[in-house]
């Protein structure tokens, strides 16, 4: 026989086992339930990315965005360098979304304190103490003590000088958008006859 019809018999006899093996493996897993391995698999690549983010923060607020590398980032999430190559292309990926989180989470404050200053309330001075108190205690508890605000604050101080964007974004949450919610919160009390307009 030759060589070729060596080839064609062992390549047939390849496929009809792998085939066999294919149907086997299709049988045997007809009683395994995918949807519950599916949803575990998706939570743990999801925890797996939150690890890498929260690393990601606390190495580029220690060291800074450019001394640190995706090691760093890799042995401070306990991961390999696969599993953050898996989930960012490169550390300005991590960075992008980090950025991201923090401007969501800032939309998201600001939404908050918007609905504060902005509830009705009665033209009675301890209702608006209430109203000033509660707005204090989730600027300072939800942005200023925030863990994840803290240090990307931190990172933004270091790398402002570094990097543009990081710059526009440290002005506009450490000046104007304090000012800006602050004068909001005055207009709307003055409105409401909280506090006099002069």
């Amino acid at each position: 026989m030759s060589t070729k019809i060596y080839r064609e018999i062992y390549k047939n006899i390849l496929t009809e086992n792998m085939q066999n093996s294919i149907v086997a493996l299709h049988t045997n897993c007809l009683f395994v339930n995918f949807e519950d391995g599916m949803k575990r698999t998706q939570e743990d690549a999801e925890k797996t990315k939150q690890m890498i983010l929260d690393a990601g923060i606390r190495i580029f607020a220690e060291q800074g965005y450019y001394h640190t590398s995706m090691e760093d980032i890799a042995k401070a999430a306990n991961v390999t360098r696969g599993a953050v190559y898996w989930h960012f292309k490169n550390k300005e990926d991590i960075l992008n979304s980090l950025i991201d989180k923090f401007r969501s989470h800032i939309d998201g404050l600001l939404i908050h304190v918007d609905e504060i200053a902005g509830m009705p309330g009665k033209k009675e001075k301890k209702s608006d103490d209430a109203g000033l108190q509660m707005m204090d205690s989730y600027m300072i508890d939800s942005y200023l003590f925030d863990p994840f605000c803290n240090l990307m604050l931190r990172l933004m101080m270091i790398e402002q000088f570094h990097n543009e964007e990081i710059r526009a974004l440290y002005e506009k949450t450490l000046f104007t958008d304090p000012y800006e919610i602050q004068l909001s919160v005055f207009r709307k009390l003055s409105s409401a006859g909280a506090i006099p307009e002069k």
